[in-house]
């Protein structure tokens, strides 16, 4: 059927063009109005079919993303493994190259612990063989002293050193002796003893000292030695003979009395600070001594603690510049000459 507002030419015309060859019954059904044809409309959403392509391309990709994880997880681990192991060959070998130099350190400690003590064994012996050389020295000084051929005995009658005996006794123990008790001992021989020696022969005096601050050797010798009878055993000496670092000058004249030396004590009684009045000066300057009011040397005070005065009551000498000086050592011998 045509449209209402179709040419009627037109809808003859198409008319006859589909009455060729149709029935009437077909004819018929001509003025029948068309059926609309059914048309079966796919609705496609493309958005969401591309959205599930993107989504399969993505998990395509996820997929691949892990595979390389994967492989990175596993190239990372294999990196791992071999950068340990490797570590562990440094730390070992490390570890051995370190015990290595503490060995060569210790053998080096020990080579060195070696050479000190080598050292100090060295040190021991030329300290022992200084020693030596030095009592040799003293040796060849004593026997360059004793030239004279005629000597007959020396005999050592004090000695101060060790300092295992007080020295600061009464007048009997002076004059029958004391110390000794060991040969290094100091010890004093006896007024008494000495008396009886030197009213016999003839005989000269040897002091001979070491100086406190340095150890220098000062010593002298004074001719005519004797001592006299109890009960003053008076001190008896000629002019100095010989002397080292020691004052030698025998005049009593003008100048300060310690320039006087052993001189300033000739002819003096043997003094003790039990001796009333006259032992004012054993008792103000400790210990016995042919004292004058009261020494310009006293090898019998008490023992050198210091350099200083200390009241006069340490051990002293008086030294080539006139000058009491304080000692550390003393040995006194008696000499016999004729």
């Amino acid at each position: 059927m045509a449209s209402p507002t179709a040419n009627p030419d037109e809808v003859k015309f198409e008319l006859e063009e589909r009455n060729n060859g149709i029935t009437s019954t077909q004819l018929n059904q001509v003025d029948k109005p068309l059926a609309k044809p059914e048309v079966n409309v796919i609705y496609e959403e493309p958005v969401y079919v591309q959205q599930t392509k993107l989504d399969n391309d993505a998990t395509e990709v996820s997929k691949g993303s892990m595979l390389c994880w994967k492989v990175v997880v596993v190239v990372l681990s294999i990196a791992v493994v071999v950068l340990t192991t490797l570590l562990v060959t440094l730390t070992i070998s490390f570890s051995n190259k370190t015990s290595d130099l503490e060995s060569r350190l210790n053998s080096m400690e020990t080579n060195q612990l070696d050479e000190k003590q080598k050292t100090l064994l060295l040190t021991i012996s030329l300290s022992n063989k200084t020693s030596d050389l030095e009592s040799r020295l003293n040796s060849m000084e004593t026997n360059q002293l004793d030239e004279k051929q005629d000597e007959t005995s020396i005999i050592v009658f004090q000695r101060r050193g060790q300092f295992d005996v007080d020295f600061h006794r009464n007048f009997s123990e002076y004059e029958n002796g004391f110390g000794g008790s060991t040969t290094m001992s100091d010890f004093w021989l006896g007024l008494k003893t000495m008396h009886n020696l030197t009213k016999q022969g003839k005989w000269k005096l040897r002091i001979w000292t070491r100086q406190f601050l340095d150890n220098l050797v000062i010593w002298g010798e004074w001719e005519d030695f004797t001592v006299g009878p109890h009960p003053f055993y008076r001190l008896s000496v000629g002019p100095t003979v010989a002397s080292k670092n020691m004052w030698y000058l025998d005049d009593a004249g003008p100048g300060p009395w310690a320039r006087r030396g052993l001189q300033y004590h000739n002819g003096m009684a043997f003094k003790t600070y039990d001796m009333g009045e006259d032992g004012i000066c054993a008792v103000k300057h400790t210990g016995g001594w042919w004292f004058n009011g009261c020494h310009s040397m006293h090898p019998n005070g008490m023992q050198t603690t210091s350099n200083s005065h200390q009241n006069g009551t340490q051990m002293s000498i008086t030294n080539e510049a006139g000058r009491r000086t304080y000692i550390s050592y003393s040995e006194m011998t008696m000499i016999r000459i004729g």
